[in-house]
């Protein structure tokens, strides 16, 4: 562009970023002797608003900003420290415990986030249009009577949040948070702890069901952290999203999506490496790669957004379509019911006996071979104790929410004679048990002792 821009130009659709805007901010107060903010400029995105606010009269000076800044007591404790019951808790069944001690003080957990960090934060997105749980919220939702899985999007700026939640659709619940740009330093204790601050209010707003995160550029980094806890608690994420991805590796075993800006020299790897994927397949279990027209910093611009808001929503209507490789916690609701249970069988045989399986739970279960997911028996004696630890084993095939499916069970009896328990229950192979109440079938069984050989030869 050759002309000079008009009073009514937006900065960003000619192409501005966030890191001019943070040099012009800078050379403005400077000339000024204003304290123009980041976040005012954003708002304020054209040379007509930034006149008519640096005109104002209330507009703090830098030394104004820096005195109130001091005398404003900030809160006493961050968000997200660990509580005092349970670090004295630690600290009391630790401190008979042999080894060399380190010095230490009494300072918060470094995984609080920074009280500066939150105010910041909580500054830039208490503008954003949408809608909050309350005025304090760090997460913003637009779209939100859709019925599609929600997007939880870690942005740079509300202009992103606005340009994708108007793409995605109606249908597509778009939740934005803000990545530390500008705000912090990226250390591992602050990005954990702007990670678990989201996670605490995502897990609020959502606490069942399918989710998407994502993020762009330093968002991203935040965006890894929250799939991350989210998968510690056992939270079912089809996909996580990492668009412009130029950082280091981190392990993640959920579905990944790689969005790579065609004419991105910032990211873009097939401009600076030979074999990207090597890095990826060191990562991530299950990933794909996609490319979205544009360079860095322009794929929310009208001229792109419709393109990445479709890679977006194709990129998760496969996802939310496969199940999960590793089971969330919703997806554990069954029940095991026996056919035609055993009333009376002979000591040290193998008999086949039948079950009912009913995924009861909202998601798709993978066959056993992949999800692990088996009917096993053992017996137990009339006292509750276990008899035999291990018995059959039957592979689940893959099965729909409210589908059910007929087992067969290899069952081999003890060796002892009497009355005894028989136990079938659903079990996710190496990790643990179903539920114990509806993920348990039992029935009462008397062993008889075999028939002697003699004795069987003279019936014969």
């Amino acid at each position: 562009m050759n002309e000079p821009p008009n009073m009514n130009d937006d900065f960003f659709d000619l192409g501005g970023n966030s890191l001019i805007a943070t040099l012009i901010v800078t050379h403005i107060n400077s000339s000024f002797g204003k304290t123009l903010s980041l976040r005012e400029f954003f708002f304020s995105p054209n040379i007509t608003a930034l006149s008519e606010l640096l005109a104002q009269t209330d507009l703090p000076s830098p030394a104004t900003s820096r005195e109130e800044k001091t005398k404003t007591p900030l809160p006493a404790t961050a968000p997200r420290n660990l509580p005092g019951l349970a670090l004295e808790k630690l600290r009391r069944r630790m401190e008979r415990w042999r080894g060399v001690r380190f010095a230490t003080d009494d300072s918060p957990s470094p995984w609080g986030l920074p009280t500066e960090i939150f105010l910041q934060i909580r500054t830039f997105v208490s503008r954003w249009d949408g809608m909050r749980v309350n005025p304090g919220s760090l997460v913003v939702g637009r779209n939100t009577a859709g019925k599609r899985p929600p997007l939880f999007w870690v942005f740079q700026g509300e202009r992103e949040f606005l340009q994708l939640s108007s793409h995605l659709g109606e249908d597509q619940p778009l939740y934005g948070m803000r990545s530390g740009h500008l705000v912090m330093d990226y250390t591992e204790d602050n990005i954990q702890a702007l990670a678990l601050s989201y996670v605490n209010e995502i897990e609020n707003l959502h606490p069942a069901g399918p989710m998407i995160i994502g993020g762009n550029c330093q968002g991203g980094v935040i965006a890894l952290a929250i799939a991350q806890h989210l998968l510690r608690r056992q939270r079912h994420i089809p996909l996580l999203i990492l668009m412009e991805w130029a950082f280091g590796v981190q392990a993640y075993t959920g579905p990944v999506a790689l969005v790579f800006g065609s004419e991105s020299e910032f990211a873009n790897p097939w401009l600076h490496f030979q074999y990207p994927e090597l890095a990826w397949r060191r990562a991530f279990r299950n990933y794909r790669v996609e490319v979205t027209p544009g360079k860095h910093g322009k794929f929310f611009n009208e001229s792109n957004v419709p393109s990445l808001a479709t890679i977006v929503n194709d990129c998760i209507d496969e996802a939310i379509d496969q199940a999960p490789e590793r089971l969330p916690k919703e997806a554990k609701r069954i029940k095991v019911e026996l056919i035609d249970p055993p009333r009376n069988l002979v000591s040290g045989t193998s008999v086949m006996i039948s079950a009912r399986v009913s995924n009861l739970s909202p998601v798709h279960w993978n066959g056993g071979d992949l999800s692990g997911l088996m009917l096993a028996s053992h017996w137990k004696r009339e006292n509750d104790d276990i008899l035999q630890m291990k018995g059959g084993h039957t592979p689940f095939p893959p099965l729909s929410p409210g589908a059910s499916c007929l087992l067969n069970l290899s069952v081999t009896t003890p060796l002892q004679s009497g009355m005894f328990q028989l136990i079938v229950q659903a079990i996710e192979e190496g990790v643990g048990l179903f539920d114990p109440d509806d993920g348990t079938a039992r029935c009462q069984v008397l062993l008889d002792e075999p028939m002697p050989v003699e004795q069987k030869h003279t019936q014969d």
